[in-house]
């Protein structure tokens, strides 16, 4: 009886395994075919939002730490009294919008031309892109001190001369399509060079 309950068992744990190890694998196939992963993805569409105005990256100000922080907010929302079909046009209208950008980042994203995003590479992409966009919009509300804008990062002013280092050599490693992609910094670096010498 024992013997044969413990064939059962194991029977009933092999099948569930190999459910378990085809699921797996489409999973794994389905990220191949994308050419990123689903974290990858979400990063992209992040930015492609922001950039297409989907999505709206504002940095309120902590007044009592004369620091900013980052804010997500939406750039659309649909007509309360739209019927379902509208509802589907403004959705499809809103894709349209979002996918040429999206596939232009997906391709600024894969560093090392592999035709495969990493969730590492997209990552940084968005966070690249972030930085600029909050340095920059820092950098412009401090009236353009160099001490007063690090310290509105939570950074001093050497972390922001390295971080400012790391965004250049970023941009400049995505060739010619940054200038039409990343925000434009370099008021920022003539501020920190002149601010050491």
């Amino acid at each position: 009886m024992k013997a044969s309950l413990l064939v059962v068992l194991m029977v009933l744990l092999l099948g569930c395994g190999d459910d378990r190890a085809s699921d797996f694998e489409a999973y794994i196939a389905t990220i191949r075919e994308s050419g990123m992963t689903e974290t990858a993805q979400s990063q992209v569409r992040m930015v492609a939002s922001i950039r297409t105005g989907l999505s709206v990256l504002s940095f309120p100000k902590n007044e009592e730490e004369e620091s900013y922080f980052m804010q997500y907010l939406s750039g659309s929302c649909p007509n309360p009294e739209a019927t379902p079909d509208e509802i589907q046009l403004w959705r499809a209208s809103l894709y349209a919008k979002l996918e040429p950008e999206y596939q232009e980042l997906r391709r600024l994203a894969d560093a090392d031309q592999s035709g495969f995003v990493s969730t590492e590479e997209a990552t940084r992409l968005r966070n690249m892109y972030e930085f600029g966009v909050m340095v920059t919009f820092v950098f412009d509300n401090t009236r353009q001190d160099i001490p007063a804008t690090a310290r509105g990062l939570g950074l001093t002013v050497e972390q922001l001369r390295s971080r400012l280092v790391e965004y250049e050599e970023y941009c400049h490693s995505l060739g010619a399509a940054y200038e039409d992609v990343m925000p434009d910094a370099d008021a920022v670096m003539a501020g920190i060079r002149d601010e050491t010498t």
